[in-house]
């Protein structure tokens, strides 16, 4: 076997992975997106981690309601997990 044959137990070239929770999906799975001006940044949807930031010309246009409310809700969620962060340390 050479190095770039998958073997059966490893996931498909396009999964992405979460560093924090070891989510993973497919990079169009269940990732959370929001697209910032020319960029699209993809969050893991357990823990809120950003993935990564993609050029957005390939990613869908949601509507403007969609947009806003999944801006809302992403903002809320990285509030919520600084929150976290600072008063329960590890």
């Amino acid at each position: 076997m050479t190095p770039d044959t998958p073997t059966a137990d490893s996931p498909p070239k396009a999964t992405l992975f979460c560093p924090e929770c070891s989510h993973s999906s497919r990079y169009d799975g269940d990732w959370t997106r929001a697209r910032s001006g020319q960029t699209v940044h993809y969050s893991c949807p357990d823990c809120h981690t950003e993935i990564t930031t993609r050029p957005a010309s390939a990613e869908p246009t949601a509507a403007p309601v969609t947009e806003f409310f999944t801006r809302w809700t992403d903002t809320v969620q990285t509030l919520q997990s600084a929150w976290l962060k600072t008063f329960f340390r590890a």
